[in-house]
């Protein structure tokens, strides 16, 4: 039971940082340059993850 109550401790962190995102997005938004550049950055990660773990 211990491994279970761990992994619903660690998934709390990441639901609470997309409330708290979703919260600070409805209440003020982000302009389309800086909008670009967060998704290029997941972009990025995504693509280095990716050639990681196939090479």
């Amino acid at each position: 039971m211990q491994t279970a109550q761990s992994v619903i401790v660690f998934a709390l962190y990441p639901a609470a940082a997309v409330m708290a995102g979703g919260a600070i997005a409805l209440w003020r938004t982000m302009p389309p340059r800086l909008i670009s550049a967060a998704q290029h950055f997941a972009a990025g990660v995504i693509f280095l993850l990716t050639i990681e773990m196939f090479i």
